[in-house]
């Protein structure tokens, strides 16, 4: 399976764990590692 559809059961769960969270960040093609990465990601969170 590649990444994407193998995320996609995890999502699942979690919307099911943790309906009132809606909270969601686009699939990186590297894991958020670092300084750059994590402002990269608080860009979609907090955009």
């Amino acid at each position: 399976l590649n990444r994407i559809a193998m995320q996609d059961g995890y999502m699942e769960e979690i919307w099911r764990s943790f309906p009132d969270v809606r909270a969601t960040v686009p699939l990186f093609e590297t894991e958020v590692r670092g300084v750059e990465m994590l402002r990269r990601t608080a860009s979609h969170l907090f955009a």
